[in-house]
């Protein structure tokens, strides 16, 4: 049974560059070791950026080691190191 989620990390990627649901998706579910995430997109009024969210249930534990892990997964994807992640308090 899915859990309520929460907002975890948010990533901002540069302008111009893009990524699917289906990928972003994936990726933080293998960061979490996890099928029980989910993803959000969010545009920004008046301009052409995107926030991403991340979210997952509150209880989620070992953030850092995710957050690491999450870094290296986009960092090896089509975005390069084009992409601002933050843990979300």
């Amino acid at each position: 049974m899915r859990q309520h989620h929460v907002t975890l990390f948010q990533c901002r990627i540069a302008t111009g560059r893009s990524i699917g649901p289906v990928l972003l998706r994936k990726m933080w579910s293998s960061a979490c070791g996890s099928h029980n995430v989910s993803v959000a997109r969010d545009l920004h009024r008046g301009t052409n950026r995107h926030t991403y969210s991340f979210c997952g249930p509150p209880a989620t534990v070992d953030l850092a080691q995710i957050e690491r892990r999450l870094r290296d997964l986009l960092s090896q994807s089509v975005l390069g190191d084009d992409f601002h992640l933050v843990r979300v308090p």
